[in-house]
């Protein structure tokens, strides 16, 4: 019983914490078109979903607080994967501002700025952050 209403509140938070975000991004989107000021509102989308990921690899770094040991960090995974991804995480900001990481290919830039694209690898990238902890004898 106590691990259904444990799922049960976890279920719940993560739609609250979708439903916060979804607040967040459309009272951004109303303040874009009184003031039309495009930078924050790509940064801002590009790591809306962090925090989902982050919520989703909760479970994961409670089961690992809870072992016996010293708290470390997977620095391999954090470069391996965290890395990659927080580049294509921002990589429309890198675009709209015009620097060096920006792909000049236009069917390239037609996939990587798609709003699926984004939103996976946001969330990839939250999650990787989350879950790169775990514990050493």
């Amino acid at each position: 019983m106590k691990k259904i209403l444990n799922q049960l509140l976890y279920l719940i938070g993560f739609v609250l914490l979708f439903y916060f975000s979804y607040l967040a991004y459309q009272s951004y989107e109303e303040q874009k078109m009184e003031f039309f000021k495009i930078y924050p509102g790509i940064f801002f989308f590009s790591l809306t979903f962090v925090p989902i990921g982050l919520y989703s690899g909760l479970p994961q770094l409670l089961k690992t607080i809870k072992i016996k040991g010293r708290l470390s960090v997977n620095e391999s995974k954090l470069i391996i994967f965290g890395l990659p991804t927080l580049f294509l995480t921002l990589y429309p900001w890198f675009y709209w501002n015009g620097t060096f990481l920006a792909i000049r290919n236009i069917e390239i830039n037609q996939f990587v700025n798609s709003a699926g694209f984004l939103n996976f690898f946001s969330f990839f990238f939250g999650f990787v952050l989350i879950s790169s902890f775990e514990k050493k004898d």
